[in-house]
């Protein structure tokens, strides 16, 4: 049941149509249920058509009836009207032919023509009558089964009913227009009132909503709204003029456009060429009744239905706020009751605009102080420098709704910035407070945009699409996906330490004025802390450096040797400067050479044994030399073969930073320090290491005074000590006169004095130098040898011998002269030094060490000495031995001599003869013959 009645529930508001449908409706059910009754009476009592036909005339009715209904049920009631009759009167006219004794079927046909002309119009009703009237007489006379009579009957019948229904339908006609024209009078009357009232309704709901809500974007949008919904206009929009005092911004739009109008950053100038820009710069109301006569409309290709335009200037104490711009889309839409009341309704949106900005700017400010308090709190709890950049970046993206936010600092002479923090907030790419590792270091030279905020001191705001931005900025906004970026300098003063990055994606919107003002003032703040905080980390630092240039002084100046040094110049260095190696270089007393003095590379102390001295002419210290000023350069293969230079240490990987500081000591370059780093050292760091050069350089040239003062001692200790020996010596000599004895205490007293391993004394007997004299064990061992060298064979005693020339190994090891002695083992250096009296070589001394390189030109000097006087008393002991010999003999001589002389028995002066020779020969037997007696004594 419910399904029938929605079947005939016409869809239309206008009454006159549900009329006419219901009254169509009604026909349509009667004829159709006329047509169901005849076709089931022939069902059941068959007299001209058979039983199925009857059935399928049934159906056929039914379903044609039910498609009329649903015609007439969309609101297109004269369409089914036509449908309906036109179809009906064919199947009447096609009975009439087919079938006889239905002569009722023409006069059936005649309620089309009351029909159409009751639910269409008399025009088409006549059209109806026309047809009827000709289809049917041609039938009547055409098939000759009609009188004419009957052909006039139907004529006059047909042309009665017609006009009675015309004349009926025009007269119910034009009554029903003029009640619906007084009805719409009234109706315009009461909606005009009715109107009227919701305006001011409206104006006194604007106004409760201006004092009750002073949200700009909300008061914006619920009064764009309520004006379309109230007043029906095509579109609505509210423009408010921008920071610069030449554009209206739009801020607001009601309109049935599929268009994000705001999301444009749509603006119109403050000009005469637009009726918005008209009615804002003189501050008067613009209307435009069609805009196609109107030369200061501006065609807009979004909204295509304009014909009218209504802009009304948004003024509050003599200031423009902006312009409430409303379309229709009929001409001459605005009366002059409705100008007034949208003109009331306009100064109210004015106020409360006005209210709601001073509202918002009281709250801004508000917020303002107390982020820039909470900030500067949290700023000043800490005084190290990384969590500085790391809260600023953190409280700042929070903030300020930011994505992402980098901090720079800015290095002016090099025209570079480093990346202190990137910190990133990203709810929409999954990244909750995440501080990213990969901090670069960027040339301006590439990012023209930077260095522009950076000179000006002044924020600026980009976005992806603005034509100025640098391509790389652009590709780095395309890359992270973000829309926007604010540049904010760390300014302090007139200094600009820096930059803060702050990106935001498309969905959070640009930056705004007030926005930038507190970013600009957090910058600020944060430039004054980081300022604080690195004087405080400066002084903290120059204080720890003036503590360790104390202890690297009181270390060197109780360092006993240069070892001691130079390991405490590396613990101090260290402590204070990130370096991987440390060298210190001296210059040779003829400043020909630098010599390596130690080296520290990657953690351990490098062997220089075997690394050669450098020319002063190539490498990066001989620059230093010859410049005698600081190098501070990165260790490339191209630097490297710029200045010959060579790598010592571990690696020769990494380009590593090389920083050399010339040693200068009272004006005089005694040496160079060095250091290597992978990162290059700061301004800072080469200022403390000059200072700790010019300390180091007074330490080291200290203790090469003194080991000079030293030296000097002990030189001069030797020479007393060897004036002394030889002294020793030379008493030796006129206090001993027997040959090996002195010999022996000579060898003893040199071997003692000067520290010697082994000294031996060969004298020279024949061709050999037979040893007469040796020190130690190693001595004795030797005498028993009776060992004896080849005069001028493979030996430094044969070679001094030979040629009295003295012969000096200071290697053993590599001198081919050398022969090895067996008893002497650990000889490492060898002197063998002639003793010649009279340019006579009478020996050598032999004087070996277990030291090489031990004999300097002193000690040759002092030996030289003693071994002339120990020979000049040896020949001495040799003629005194001698002279005493010859004394002897001659006194045995004068013995003899006087036995013989008191002795006149010729066989007892023989016997005493043949005596004395025989104890001359030492017992040798002596025979004398004298003729003819033999006689043995």
């Amino acid at each position: 049941m419910q399904a029938s009645w929605n079947i005939l529930k016409i869809k239309t508001d206008d009454l006159e149509t549900k009329r006419k449908g219901t009254l169509l409706q009604i026909l349509i059910v009667a004829l159709i249920g006329l047509s169901v009754l005849r076709a089931a009476f022939e069902f059941f009592q068959p007299t001209q058509i058979s039983s199925p036909q009857a059935l399928g005339q049934t159906v056929s009715t039914l379903l044609f009836g039910f498609a009329c209904l649903l015609v007439v049920r969309s609101g297109k009631v004269r369409l089914a009207a036509h449908i309906f009759f036109s179809v009906l009167n064919f199947i009447f006219f096609v009975l009439l032919i087919t079938t006889t004794r239905n002569l009722f079927f023409p006069y059936l046909m005649l309620t089309s023509i009351v029909a159409i002309a009751t639910l269409d119009s008399v025009r088409a009703s006549v059209f109806y009558s026309a047809i009827t009237l000709t289809a049917v007489s041609s039938y009547y006379i055409l098939s000759g089964a009609f009188s004419l009579l009957a052909v006039l009957e139907f004529l006059i019948t047909c042309l009665s009913v017609s006009v009675v229904a015309w004349a009926t339908a025009d007269y119910l006609q034009s009554a029903l227009r003029d009640s619906k024209t007084l009805a719409g009078e009234l109706l315009n009357q009461s909606n005009l009132l009715q109107r009227r009232a919701q305006q001011l309704q409206f104006s006194a709901e604007i106004a409760e909503k201006g004092s009750s809500s002073l949200d700009l974007d909300q008061l914006l949008q619920e009064t764009a709204v309520l004006l379309k919904s109230q007043f029906g206009f095509y579109h609505v929009s509210i423009f408010l003029v921008a920071a610069n005092k030449k554009t209206l911004q739009l801020r607001e739009v009601a309109t049935d456009v599929h268009i994000d109008l705001i999301d444009l950053q749509y603006e119109l100038p403050l000009d005469n060429h637009s009726i918005v820009g008209w009615a804002g710069l003189h501050r008067e109301t613009r209307v435009v009744n069609d805009v196609k006569t109107d030369k200061a409309y501006k065609e807009e290709p979004f909204l295509p239905h304009t014909r009218t335009e209504l802009a009304l200037p948004l003024v509050a104490r003599g200031e423009l706020l902006g312009v409430l711009d409303v379309q229709g889309d009929q001409p001459n839409l605005f009366a002059q009751e409705d100008i007034a009341i949208l003109q009331i309704i306009a100064n109210q949106i004015a106020i409360n605009i006005d209210n709601a900005r001073l509202f918002a700017k009281t709250e801004s400010r508000l917020n303002e102080t107390r982020i820039l308090y909470e900030y500067n709190s949290l700023l000043s709890s800490t005084l190290d420098v990384g969590e500085l950049y790391r809260r600023a970046a953190r409280a700042m993206t929070t903030w300020l709704n930011a994505s992402r936010c980098l901090i720079f600092s800015w290095n002016k002479a090099e025209q570079t910035v480093t990346t202190q923090v990137d910190f990133i907030y990203d709810l929409a790419a999954g990244i909750v407070e995440q501080y990213l590792l990969d901090l670069p270091t960027l040339n301006l030279a590439n990012y023209h945009s930077m260095r522009k905020v950076l000179d000006s001191a002044q924020p600026k705001v980009w976005r992806l699409g603005d034509a100025q931005l640098d391509l790389a900025e652009k590709q780095r906004l395309e890359e992270i996906a973000l829309h926007s970026f604010l540049d904010v300098p760390l300014v302090r003063g007139s200094q600009t330490y820096g930059l803060v990055r702050l990106y935001r994606s498309a969905t959070q919107g640009i930056f705004t004025d007030n926005e930038i003002q507190l970013a600009q003032a957090m910058g600020n703040e944060t430039a004054v802390t980081l300022a604080n905080a690195t004087l405080t980390s400066e002084t903290q630092a120059r204080v720890a450096q003036l503590s360790s240039l104390n202890r690297l002084s009181l270390a060197l100046s109780e360092a006993p040797d240069l070892h001691q040094v130079n390991k405490a110049t590396r613990r101090e260095i260290m402590s204070l400067v990130e370096a991987t190696g440390l060298a210190i270089f001296l210059l040779d007393e003829g400043q020909q050479l630098l010599n390596w003095l130690y080296l520290y590379d990657y953690g351990q102390e490098v062997d220089l044994s075997n690394v050669p001295p450098i020319s002063p002419d190539i490498g990066f210290s001989g620059h230093v030399v010859r410049s005698r000023s600081t190098l501070h350069i990165q260790s490339t293969p191209e630097n490297r073969a710029k200045f010959n230079s060579f790598q010592v240490g571990s690696t020769d990987d990494f380009h590593e930073f090389w920083l050399g500081i010339p040693l200068i000591v009272t004006n005089q370059l005694i040496g160079v320090l060095s250091l290597q780093n992978l990162e290059p050292f700061s301004d800072r760091d080469i200022e403390l290491l000059t200072t700790i050069a010019g300390t180091l350089a007074i330490a080291i040239n200290n203790l090469l005074q003194l080991e000079a003062v030293q030296k000097a001692l002990d030189i001069q200790f030797e020479q007393r000590l060897q004036i002394q020996t030889a002294a020793e010596v030379a008493a030796a000599a006129t206090t001993v006169l027997e040959q090996d004895a002195l010999a022996q205490r000579t060898v003893n007293l040199i071997k003692d004095r000067f520290d010697l391993y082994y000294v031996g004394l060969f004298m020279v007997e024949d061709n050999f130098a037979v040893l007469k004299a040796g020190t130690g064990e190693a001595g004795k061992a030797q005498l028993a040898a009776k060992r004896q060298l080849q005069i001028g064979g493979q030996s430094l005693i044969g070679g001094a011998t030979n040629d009295g020339k003295p012969r000096i190994t200071q290697d053993v090891a590599n001198d081919p002269e050398w022969l090895p002695n067996p008893h002497l083992p650990d000889t490492r250096s060898e002197l063998a030094l002639p003793l010649r009296v009279r340019e006579k070589t009478i020996g050598a001394l032999t004087v070996q060490s277990v030291e090489p390189n031990l004999f300097s030109d002193d000690l040759l000097g002092a030996l030289q000495i003693m071994g002339d006087q120990l020979a000049v008393a040896i020949q001495n002991a040799q003629l005194l031995a001698n002279a005493e010999s010859r004394a002897k003999r001659q006194a045995f001589l004068n013995k003899i001599s006087a036995q013989l002389h008191q002795s006149t028995d010729v066989e007892t002066i023989v016997g005493i003869g043949l005596s004395a020779l025989s104890k001359q020969l030492d017992g040798t037997a002596v025979e004398l013959q004298l003729g003819r007696q033999k006689e043995t004594s």
